[in-house]
This record gives C-alpha cells, structure tokens and sequence, in this order.
C-alpha cells in the first residue's frame, strides 16, 4: 500500500481512535485528576524512559488528564500510553 492510500490512513485512523479510547478507559476519564504517588526520593530512583520522566513533571496534582494531555507537547496518544503505564506502574494515581 502506499502512504497516501485513502483506505490505509482510514485504517490507521481508525487504529488510534480504538488505542485512544482503550487507554482514555483504563485512567477512567479525562476529567480526572493524577498525583503522585510515590515519593520524590523514590521518583528518583525509578527508571523511567525520558517521555515517562518528562510526563511526571507536569502532573501537579490539580490538573485534569485533558490538561496534561494539552501541556505535554507530544503526541496525544504516546502522552495517554505513557500516563497509563506510570499509572499501572503505581508512579502516579487517579483521582
């Protein structure tokens, strides 16, 4: 197929809403709020890729997850899988 295949970009459209929607449903809604929920010394000694890293470090404990998603500056669905693995992974918590 090639890039500009109409039916190739639908399709991986279509991929990344249902990958969006799987992920928006595990954290819940995006109305809700993440914290922290390990303390900054052991943040420290976790290791977290750099997209994780950066990702922590705009939770604030008072933004929504669709604020989060509007600061991080990358794209929408690596911000949700990267808030839903630090979530699983018990770093941070929904609210």
């Amino acid at each position: 197929m090639e890039p500009s295949d109409v039916s190739a970009r639908n399709f991986a459209d279509e991929c990344r809403r249902m990958l969006e929607n799987d992920h928006v449903s595990r954290l819940g809604s995006l109305d809700r709020v993440l914290v922290l929920s390990v303390s900054l010394n052991d943040l420290r000694t976790l290791p977290l890729d750099p997209q994780a890293a950066f990702v922590v470090s705009r939770v604030d404990g008072v933004s929504s997850i669709e604020m989060l998603l509007d600061v991080c500056a990358m794209p929408r669905l690596d911000a949700l899988a990267a808030l839903v693995r630090l979530v699983e992974e018990g770093v941070l918590r929904v609210e």
